[in-house]
């Protein structure tokens, strides 16, 4: 069996390559034994399909085209616009397509099949994840979960924190990369969404750390978390959300898959 070499780090000479939480398959060796292990680790990609012919542009207005989009082609769905535009990969391009043009597939079930402590910490090991401040916040929408690592004495993240999440459906999905949190406040509304939270904490342009989506007189709209829920934003509980405004600082490094 071919094995699929990822270049991580043995734990010791001979030992164990520890390699099955990355978002691969990969061949463990263990005495010369070689086996295909599961991921337990997975990105969250949001792919949709064409229903028509239609064009890809350069700009949010639609008014420069620079690709061609066939029936059926396949396109990675990055970010939206009140789900009338979209940001979308095709092929090895970038570029919006209108929202009427895709067919988006109905959000997956959570995972529930939970990390533990030491391959939390263990991944963010292997995926080298960097902070400028004593912080760093991996987001794992598979599993709607935000782990708040914490640098330990010897400059090792630990787990200090997991909070149940609610991240954007598969219409409004969350953006996905790595982020530095930025500026926040103690609550807003936007009264086209008809929607607002308290507690928001900037990660990328729009998209927030919030609470949970309130009515404009501060009641509670939608308490749901624990699944895809939000227009993009991440959302968590009122307690989760006051802590996290309260205690992230600036500059924080933010890895959302």
């Amino acid at each position: 069996m071919k094995a699929f070499h990822l270049g991580i780090a043995l734990l010791a000479a001979g030992s164990l390559v520890v390699a099955r939480l990355v978002d691969k398959q990969v061949v463990e060796k263990t005495d010369g034994a070689e086996y295909v292990e599961e991921k337990r680790v997975t990105g969250s990609p949001v792919y949709a399909f064409a229903l028509y012919n239609g064009v890809m542009f350069s700009d949010e207005a639609l008014s420069e085209a620079v690709d061609y989009i066939g029936y059926g082609d396949k396109l990675e769905i990055l970010k939206d616009r009140s789900r009338q535009v979209y940001f979308v990969r095709h092929g090895g391009r970038l570029g919006w397509v209108r929202g009427d043009i895709l067919d988006i597939p109905d959000d997956p079930p959570t995972v529930t099949d939970a990390l533990t402590t030491d391959e939390i910490e263990e991944y963010a090991r292997l995926m080298r994840f960097k902070s400028d401040t004593g912080y760093f916040i991996w987001v794992d929408i598979a599993r709607q979960q935000v782990y708040v690592l914490k640098y330990d004495n010897n400059n090792v993240l630990r787990l200090d924190r997991t909070i149940v999440c609610a991240t954007g459906k598969n219409e409004s999905p969350t953006t996905r990369g790595y982020f530095t949190i930025t500026d926040r406040g103690e609550s807003f509304y936007n009264k086209r969404l008809g929607s607002g939270a308290k507690y928001w904490v900037r990660f990328n342009d729009s998209y927030l750390f919030h609470s949970v989506a309130l009515n404009e007189d501060g009641s509670v709209k939608d308490g749901t978390l624990g699944v895809r829920r939000s227009d993009g934003c991440v959302r968590m509980s009122m307690e989760d959300s006051r802590w996290f405004y309260e205690t992230i600082p600036y500059g924080t490094s933010v890895r959302v898959n």
